[in-house]
C-alpha cells in the first residue's frame, strides 16, 4: 500500500518509506548530539612572522563537524543500503560428467507456463580445457509418455548468474534436460503456472549414478526461485565479471581471464564470504566503502578550507551526486579504488600544505606513507590509480619546488645580512642548516612508499587468489600484468553507451545499467553525474584555473592537479570507454565549486544565500532521479520526462 501511494504521489515506490527513514534516523542523530557536551577547543598557537611559508595548520574536528558527518554519513546509507540486493539466490549446481549426458524430471502438474533457469559457474579445477559456465547449446524437451520428446528451447546465450525465463502454454509431464558439452552447469531450474505463487513440484525421473552432481542438485533450492525478476534478484552490467572472480577467489577456484589487478576483487570476495554468493552479498562491501568516503571527503574538504560550513558544502555535494550513490550499489571496483584515490590525495594534501621548518619530518614522514600505501592500494584495484598518482608526484614535487626556493631566499638573506622580519633570522638560518639532509631523507622516503611498498603490495596481493595452475610465482605476476595490458590496449569492443571525455564533462551520455519492468512497476538504472554539479563546474574549474595562474594560489593548484591528472590521460584514449571512468575526476570537481564560492563568499558575503540555494537544488536533484540512479520502482513515463537530451537513455 505504502509503495502505491509513493509511486502515485512521487513516482518512486520507495520515497516514502525512505523519507520516514530519513527523518527518524534525523532524530536520533541530533538527539545523541544534544546530549554530548561541547568541548572548548584549544586555540592554535600563533604562528611565527616571517617570510616564508607556514605550514597550513589542521583544524581539529570538534561537535559539529562530527554531527554533519554522521548525519550525513547515516543518511546516505539509508538510501544506499535500501534495496540494494536479494540474499536470496540458489548456489548449488549441476554439471555433467558425461558428453551428451540427460536428465528426465517428472512434474507434479503438467501445466505450466513459465520456465525459470539460472547457471554459475562451476568447478573450474574440474576441467582443465575450459571453464565451467553455461548452457552451451543445452535443450529442454517435453514429453508426456516419456517416449516422445519435443522440443521446447535450445540454450546458448548466457550471462552469470541471471535468470532467463521460458514462456509459453506447455502441458508436459516430463522435461528431459540434454547437454552435449562437459562445460554446462545449471543451478537450478523451475516450472511456473501462471497466477501461482508457488512453483510446481517436480522430482529426478532418471539420471545417471553420478554421486557428485546429482540431477537433484537442479531441483534443491525452489523456494530460492524468485518469481519477480529486478535488479534485486540478478546480476547487471559487469556484475558478470567482478563478482564471478570473487566467487572463485571464495571457493578457491582457478580463475577465468581477469583483466584488472586483485585488491578490489579481494574485497568483494571478503562481502560473500560473509553474506554468501547472491546479488547483496557481492554489492555490500562496494556500499560500504561508498558510504566511508563521505566522512572522509568531510575531512579531506575540512583540511583544505579549514572550515565546517565548507567542509559540509564539500561532503553534501558529493553525496548527493548520482555516479557516487549508483557506483556504490553496483559490484564493481569503482568504489574501492575511488576510496583509495580520496585517501591517497588527502594525505598528500597533508603533506603539501606542510614545510620543513615547522612540521616535524616523522609527522611529513606519516602523511607520505599513508599516501603512498593508498596509492598502491589504487593501483592495487585498478591501473587508472596510476593517473592520480602522476597528480601525487605533481603535488610532491611542487611542494619540494616551493621548499627550494626558500632556500635560496634564506641563503640570499643570510649573504646580504638583510632579514625583512624580525623572526627571518632564525628561520633562514634553520632552513640554511637542514634543508639538503631533509630533502635527502625525504627523496628516500618516498622511493620506499611511492615505488618499493607499491609494488611489493601489487605482488603480493596475488598470493592470497589461485589465478595459475602452477602457483604464485614473480613471473606469472609480470606475465598477467603483460596479459592485462595487451588485453586493454587492444580491446576493439564497441557499446551502444559509450562516451568520451568531454561528454562526461557536460553529461550528455550516462551509460543504460539496466532495464525491466515488475508487472506494471518499471526499474531502471543509468551512471551519470548529477548535472547541477557538472553544468557548474564548467564555469567553476576555469575560473579555478585562473585563480592559480593570476594569483598563484595553492588550493587551486592542488584542484586542478587532482582533477586533471585523473582525466587528462583519457584524452589519449581511444579504446571504449564508459561516463564512469569521470569518477576520478568528480572530488575535484565538486572541490573547485566549493572553492569558488568560498571565494565569492568572501567578496560578498550576501552570495551565501545563493550558495545555500544551490545546495538545496542538488539535493532535491538528487531525490527526483533516485528512481533512475537507483532502480527503485517508478513509471515508464516519469522516466522519458527525466531524459532531458536525447543521449539520455532511462
Amino acid at each position: 500500500m505504502l509503495e502505491k501511494i509513493s509511486l502515485s504521489l512521487f513516482y518512486d515506490t520507495e520515497l516514502i518509506l525512505l523519507l520516514l527513514l530519513c527523518t527518524i534516523i534525523f532524530f536520533i542523530v541530533t538527539l545523541i548530539f544534544t546530549r554530548i557536551p561541547n568541548k572548548r577547543s584549544k586555540e592554535e598557537a600563533k604562528a611565527i612572522q616571517h617570510s616564508f611559508y607556514n605550514s597550513k595548520p589542521f583544524l581539529k574536528l570538534n561537535k559539529k563537524d562530527a554531527y554533519i558527518m554522521v548525519l550525513v554519513t547515516a543518511l546516505f546509507a539509508i538510501i544506499c543500503l535500501h534495496e540494494l540486493g536479494s540474499t536470496i539466490m540458489p548456489n548449488t549446481y549441476w554439471q555433467p560428467t558425461t558428453e551428451n549426458q540427460s536428465v528426465i524430471f517428472k512434474l507434479a502438474d503438467p501445466h505450466f507456463n513459465d520456465i525459470y533457469i539460472i547457471g554459475q559457474e562451476g568447478d573450474n579445477n574440474h576441467t582443465y580445457d575450459g571453464y565451467q559456465l553455461g548452457f552451451h547449446d543445452t535443450k529442454i524437451y517435453g514429453s508426456n509418455d516419456n517416449k516422445s520428446y519435443e522440443l521446447i528451447t535450445t540454450l546458448e546465450d548466457y550471462s552469470f548468474l541471471q535468470w532467463e525465463i521460458i514462456s509459453g502454454d506447455y502441458n508436459y509431464e516430463y522435461i528431459k534436460i540434454e547437454t552435449s558439452n562437459l562445460h554446462t552447469t545449471i543451478t537450478e531450474i523451475g516450472f511456473h503456472q501462471q497466477d501461482q505463487d508457488a512453483f510446481i513440484p517436480v522430482e529426478v525421473y532418471q539420471d545417471i549414478d553420478d554421486p557428485l552432481y546429482d540431477a537433484n542438485l537442479m531441483i534443491d533450492e525452489q523456494d530460492e526461485i524468485p518469481l519477480k525478476q529486478t535488479y534485486m534478484t540478478n546480476t547487471y552490467f559487469d556484475e558478470v565479471y567482478h563478482p564471478r572472480n570473487a566467487i572463485e577467489i571464495v571457493e578457491g577456484q582457478h580463475m577465468y581471464a581477469h583483466v584488472h589487478p586483485l585488491l578490489g576483487t579481494s574485497i568483494i570476495a571478503l562481502g560473500i564470504k560473509i553474506f554468501g554468493a547472491n546479488p547483496f552479498g557481492f554489492r555490500i562491501m562496494g556500499a560500504l566503502f561508498g558510504i566511508m568516503m563521505l566522512p572522509l571527503v568531510y575531512i579531506f574538504g575540512k583540511r583544505i578550507f579549514n572550515k565546517t560550513y565548507y567542509a559540509a558544502m564539500t561532503m553534501i555535494l558529493f553525496a548527493v551526486d548520482f555516479m557516487h550513490i549508483t557506483t556504490s550499489r553496483i559490484a564493481t571496483l569503482e568504489p574501492f579504488s575511488i576510496f583509495f584515490i580520496i585517501a591517497m590525495f588527502f594525505f598528500m594534501s597533508m603533506y603539501y600544505y606542510s614545510s620543513f621548518y615547522d612540521t616535524s619530518l616523522k609527522r611529513q614522514f606519516i602523511y607520505l606513507a599513508l599516501s603512498g600505501t593508498f596509492m598502491g592500494m589504487a593501483i592495487s584495484t585498478k591501473w587508472t590509480g596510476c593517473y592520480g598518482a602522476v597528480g601525487l608526484a605533481i603535488l610532491f614535487f611542487a611542494n619540494i619546488f616551493n621548499r627550494y626556493r626558500e632556500y635560496r631566499l634564506a641563503k640570499k638573506m643570510i649573504a646580504n645580512d638583510q632579514f625583512p622580519l624580525a623572526d627571518d633570522i632564525n628561520v633562514a638560518h634553520q632552513i640554511v642548516n637542514t634543508f639538503y639532509e631533509k630533502l635527502f631523507k625525504t627523496i628516500l622516503w618516498c622511493i620506499l612508499w611511492f615505488v618499493i611498498v607499491p609494488i611489493i603490495m601489487y605482488f603480493a596481493i596475488y598470493l592470497l587468489t589461485p589465478v595459475w595452475r602452477d602457483g604464485w610465482s614473480i613471473k606469472n605476476v609480470i606475465d598477467q600484468i603483460i596479459y592485462m595490458y595487451e588485453y586493454h590496449i587492444d580491446l576493439e569492443a564497441t557499446h551502444p553507451f559509450e562516451s568520451v571525455w568531454w561528454q562526461w564533462i557536460l553529461d550528455i551520455r550516462p551509460i543504460w545499467y539496466y532495464t525491466g519492468y515488475e508487472g506494471n512497476i518499471y526499474h531502471t538504472i543509468s551512471c551519470l553525474n548529477n548535472p547541477l554539479l557538472n553544468w557548474v563546474s564548467v564555469i567553476t574549474l576555469p575560473l579555478c584555473a585562473y585563480f592559480t595562474l593570476r594569483y598563484r594560489n595553492r588550493t587551486g593548484f592542488f584542484i586542478l592537479v587532482g582533477y586533471l591528472s585523473n582525466l587528462a590521460p583519457w584524452f589519449l584514449v581511444t579504446r571504449c570507454v564508459f561516463s564512469y571512468h569521470y569518477y576520478p575526476s568528480v572530488i575535484f570537481m565538486i572541490l573547485s565549486i566549493v572553492f569558488i564560492s568560498k571565494i565569492l563568499i568572501q567578496n560578498k558575503p550576501q552570495a551565501k544565500r545563493y550558495v545555500n540555494l544551490y545546495i538545496v537544488a542538488c539535493i532535491i536533484i538528487f531525490i527526483i532521479y533516485l528512481p533512475i540512479t537507483c532502480g527503485f520502482g517508478t513509471t515508464y513515463e516519469f522516466s522519458q520526462f527525466l531524459e532531458i537530451f536525447p543521449s539520455w537513455n532511462f
